[in-house]
């Protein structure tokens, strides 16, 4: 079960179109949630408080590195969800990608129902590792524990889109229009675009000769 009360919270919009070399945009903000309160009674888990604090304000600060380091003691000396989200946090931060997507993986073990958690492995696992599959994974499981959010529902469309799914990615992006995100209505109108063009030349191509001819 969760520890403590803050974390540091990361989702981002891939890129627009297809899955290129950078995040579009980028959010950063700190998140509250409801989570047990730290024990009162049991030393280790005060020190990992203390610990989980320092990486607060060091992070506020913008001294990442410090951060880290601070948040790495805090999970050594009582291992939390919260910690290792923030720890993934901090590492994304610093470029350390593919650190990142395993302490937010170590994050969801602890806490599995963590929707950023898994939206940021999918973006990172399609834009860093180049494996849609695997996002597709990560985004579903998202979907479950937040299916009214537009934001995952547009980058499931973008990475539904990148892989050749077309209806399934412009379903994606009709919910995300619907749930308020506005970006996505462009990427709607070129799917159906695609989408009626593709069934006009599969169309073009079943016609008889001789009606083509007449």
């Amino acid at each position: 079960m969760a520890m403590f009360e803050t974390r540091i919270s990361f989702r981002f919009f891939v890129n627009q179109y297809l899955l290129g070399a950078v995040l579009s945009t980028t959010l950063s903000r700190l998140a509250s949630h409801s989570s047990e309160p730290p024990s009162t009674t049991d030393p280790l888990a005060q020190k990992a408080q203390e610990w989980f604090d320092e990486g607060l304000e060091l992070w506020n600060k913008g001294d990442i590195e410090g951060a880290l380091d601070a948040y790495e003691k805090s999970v050594w000396t009582r291992a939390t969800g919260d910690g290792y989200y923030n720890i993934a946090s901090c590492q994304y931060s610093l470029g350390k990608h593919e650190s990142a997507i395993k302490s937010w993986k170590k994050s969801l073990e602890l806490s599995p129902n963590r929707a950023d958690a898994h939206v940021n492995i999918a973006n990172l696992t399609a834009l860093v590792l180049k494996d849609a599959d695997g996002a597709v994974t990560h985004y579903e499981q998202a979907l479950k524990i937040e299916p009214d959010d537009g934001e995952i529902r547009y980058n499931f469309g973008v990475v539904l889109d990148s892989m050749g799914r077309l209806e399934d990615a412009a379903k994606q992006y009709q919910k995300a229009v619907d749930l308020g995100v506005t970006v996505a209505e462009k990427n709607l109108r070129n799917a159906v675009a695609r989408i009626r063009a593709k069934e006009a030349e599969v169309a073009a191509s079943e016609t008889p000769t001789n009606e083509k001819k007449d």
